[in-house]
């Protein structure tokens, strides 16, 4: 099983030169923060099967859950063939 979080803390500071630094007299910021749970097991002596939920939030986005679910063949120890479906078509990022 894997457990992983991140967070970002974004200022603009251009001195107005590429971006806007203040709106209403505040400085303009951003704030993103996720975290994820990823666990696999194997079904027999050639596949594994995976599965993951990842949240997400940004400071000017609703909050977002991503499932996903993979389904390895395992060849070899150095060949493998994954095949991942992501359950959620949205997203925040262009």
């Amino acid at each position: 099983m894997s457990v992983g979080a991140d967070y970002r803390y974004t200022q603009v500071n251009s001195d107005g030169t590429f971006y806007a630094d203040t709106a209403g007299g505040k400085r303009v910021y951003d704030v993103k923060f996720g975290g994820f749970i990823q666990a696999a097991r194997n079904i027999g002596d050639y596949f594994r099967l995976v599965g993951s939920v990842r949240f997400d939030k940004e400071k000017y986005f609703d909050p977002k859950f991503t499932e996903r679910v993979g389904l390895i063949l395992l060849q070899t120890k150095q060949i493998t063939f994954t095949y991942l479906i992501k359950m959620d078509t949205d997203s925040n990022f262009l």
